[in-house]
């Protein structure tokens, strides 16, 4: 099975969640849980209603006066408006907790692109945020009541921000469908709102969305790669390696290291976990008619093995491979060729000359030039990234998207599949 989901929660003061990250900007009390695990077990709870449980949330300790600056723990250092210290694609979800009203709307919105390049498809944004409206007519009902001013000062502090300076203010407020437009302007899917907190004494609200797969707004690799090919109904076909994608619907087998649930894989097709180099006994030699591959074969450890068993298995069928000038506009994990730049790729992947096969090269420094971590970020929110992108960037969206074939290796093959690794 997989690795437990990567949930990150920005801006969490003193808010230290279970099976969160928890990040926030760095500050002078402070400290990495790593090197403060007692702070960890002081302010550490979960998140829903008991969001709160460690710090005065009451109307009488909040009345107090401002939040005193005492030591905090986070896991990471970060600000959030330059980016999340994460990976391409690795965070399953990001929570932000009345932290969005303290940017301007400009700066939330550089928050939502920094989401969207680290979240997966398919992963979920929260945002919870005051309630303006709901806290300017607490003001008003206060104001008439006279006698309420512990009350009117509370809303007052709520609209304006817990204390003056040092990221206290308030700089936005958001009603609900200003939030989930701007959200929304990203590519995001609304989901819902979320029930409120138990126990919270000032109005707020949650919203939920979704990062949409790839398969629901780009073609999926089966639907490009097959556009052209027929494939009888009798043949049995296989896909490999379909990862987080969506099932290639014909396939009758399928092939993965991990097991992500099955719920949703094709109708009587069976499944074979395994390492494609180490094989799959099980398949009979020459059963599958027709093989997908796509975007596998990069990662594997050993190529000539994986590309023999594919051979002993299957009598044709396509695999396709980001090029290596695909590897250098997007090798975004890092700088330099150590294949781990390349989330696991281990390869770049040459067609054959004549189209007949694969050639497998290590990384090297010949293009280490182009290997530019800017370079590749930019790549990836013209191609990934929500509508608001400009018009430039949408031609190049569909030049790449017109153009596949050229900044991907694509070979196919009936009946033997060569393959070779040069220097």
């Amino acid at each position: 099975m997989g690795s437990e989901p990567l949930r990150v929660h920005v801006g969490c003061g003193k808010i230290y969640l279970r099976g969160y990250r928890n990040v926030d900007l760095p500050a002078p009390n402070r400290h990495l849980a790593s090197a403060r695990p007692d702070l960890m077990e002081r302010w550490i709870t979960d998140d829903g209603d008991a969001y709160y449980a460690r710090i005065p949330t009451t109307r009488e300790e909040v009345s107090r006066g401002p939040l005193a600056l005492t030591d905090t723990v986070v896991d990471d250092f970060a600000d959030a408006l330059h980016g999340l210290p994460f990976g391409v694609h690795q965070v399953d979800e990001v929570l932000a907790r009345q932290v969005a009203e303290h940017w301007s709307m400009g700066e939330l919105r550089k928050f939502v692109l920094n989401v969207d390049y680290v979240l997966k498809p398919g992963g979920v944004l929260r945002l919870d945020v005051p309630d303006m409206a709901a806290a300017l007519d607490r003001i008003e009902s206060a104001a008439r009541d006279g006698a309420n001013a512990t009350e009117l000062a509370l809303m007052r502090r709520h609209v304006q921000g817990p204390r003056g300076g040092d990221g206290g203010d308030h700089f936005a407020g958001y009603a609900r469908a200003q939030l989930r437009a701007l959200v929304e302007e990203y590519g995001f899917e609304f989901v819902a709102e979320e029930p409120p907190l138990a126990g919270r004494w000032y109005p707020a609200f949650c919203l939920r969305w979704r990062k949409p797969l790839w398969s629901e707004t780009d073609p999926t690799p089966w639907q490009r790669l097959l556009a052209d090919t027929t494939i009888p109904d009798e043949w049995v076909c296989a896909e490999i390696g379909p990862g987080s994608r969506t099932f290639w619907p014909r396939a009758n087998v399928i092939m993965d290291v991990i097991d992500r649930g099955l719920d949703d894989r094709p109708r009587d097709s069976t499944f074979h976990q395994g390492d494609l180099c180490a094989g799959y006994p099980e398949i009979a030699t020459q059963s599958i008619d027709y093989l997908v591959a796509s975007h596998i074969i990069e990662h594997v450890a050993e190529p000539l093995a994986a590309i023999a068993e594919i051979n002993r298995i299957a009598k044709r069928g396509v695999i396709e491979c980001p090029s290596p000038f695909k590897e250098c506009l997007f090798g975004f994990e890092g700088a330099g060729f150590d294949h781990t730049a390349y989330a696991g790729h281990e390869w770049w992947v040459w067609p054959e000359r004549d189209g007949s096969g694969l050639v497998f090269q290590r990384p090297n420094s010949y293009f280490a030039p182009l290997a530019d971590r800017d370079v590749a970020g930019a790549m990836h929110r013209i191609l990934r990234m929500g509508p608001l992108i400009g018009p430039d960037a949408m031609i190049l969206r569909r030049w790449f998207s017109r153009h596949h074939e050229h900044w991907n290796t694509i070979v196919r093959w009936d009946g033997a599949l060569t393959a070779r690794i040069i220097e």
